[in-house]
């Protein structure tokens, strides 16, 4: 009985994780209603795939004229002690 208890809970553990889906059950039904219908592995993937989308928005932004006017008003407050400006620009 205890080998069937340890064997239940690896299979689910390895169920929530994405790693080994038996019968095409993966996540198990109280991790899809405690946490997520993704699987942990596929989870990842996602926040992967949106960090990514993140990452690729940031460069677009730096290379555009607001980046560019960013660029300008922080060399603005190096070059200059106005500490009215950087207070309005920080928030």
């Amino acid at each position: 009985a205890a080998f069937l208890s340890l064997y239940d809970r690896e299979t689910k553990m390895t169920s929530d994780l994405g790693v080994i889906c038996p019968d095409a059950t993966c996540p198990t039904n109280e991790f899809s209603q405690t946490y997520s219908n993704l699987t942990l592995v596929a989870q990842l993937e996602s926040y992967r795939t949106k960090i990514s989308s993140t990452r690729d928005s940031l460069v677009s932004l730096a290379s555009t004229s607001v980046g560019e006017a960013m660029y300008e008003v922080e060399d603005f407050l190096c070059h200059m002690n106005v500490s009215f400006v950087e207070r309005r620009y920080s928030k």
